[in-house]
């Protein structure tokens, strides 16, 4: 075997080590927040059993705290594995593109998230439309990238991954208007994002596990 098809054969390799480490990584990730919902049904439905004020559920948003956090260390290794290989041929990693340049575009990402995140929720706490809606159209567009990302990373984008990307869309269409949280709809579309989210997850790490 020459020296060039070494080469070669190493950076295809590298290739597959990135995309199944990105890919697992968005598994994990679509697994932990599928469970989000009952999370929240289960601390609603203990305010309720303990008859506490209203006040206390604006505690709630706290608990998507812990998934943040979940988040950005599966994807904070998995954007180290990506920064640490470096395939010039394949285009994934260009000269400059190291870790060091990776994981701080990667962190100001994820600051953004929690920007737009925060944004929702002061704007739906303060009854201000356009602020809420200013947060779900960063979000909307941070997303958007990470798809970009994941077609380029994750060795493409599944049917799985537009159900779970539709389902989110419909949540965050509710969370932008606070009275449509009282519409009999919006226990189906929550359930129906816990649903797609396991099922995009399921997939994503089975996908992972039937190529190693």
């Amino acid at each position: 075997m020459e020296v060039k098809d070494l080469v070669n054969e190493s950076e295809e390799i590298a290739l597959r080590v990135v995309r199944y480490e990105y890919r697992k990584a968005v598994g994990k990730y679509y697994l932990a927040w599928s469970t989000e919902p009952l999370i929240v049904a289960i601390f609603t439905s203990l305010l309720t059993s303990f008859d506490l004020p209203p006040v206390s559920y604006n505690f709630t948003p706290v608990l998507v705290v812990p998934y943040m956090v979940y988040s950005f260390y599966v994807f904070w290794k998995a954007m180290g594995v990506y920064g640490r290989i470096e395939t010039r041929s394949t285009g994934l990693a260009r000269r400059g593109n190291s870790e060091r340049t990776f994981r701080p575009i990667f962190l100001g990402t994820q600051l953004l998230y929690a920007l737009s995140f925060s944004l929702i929720l002061v704007g739906d706490y303060s009854s201000h439309f356009l602020l809420a809606l200013a947060g779900a159209l960063l979000f909307a567009a941070l997303f958007g990238r990470s798809m970009l990302y994941l077609g380029r990373m994750g060795g493409g984008v599944r049917h799985y991954d537009v159900l779970a990307s539709v389902t989110l869309a419909l949540v965050f269409a509710f969370l932008v208007r606070p009275e449509f949280y009282n519409q009999p709809l919006f226990p189906t579309i929550y359930l129906t994002f816990s649903v797609t989210w396991i099922y995009a997850g399921y997939m994503s790490l089975r996908e992972v596990l039937e190529h190693e």
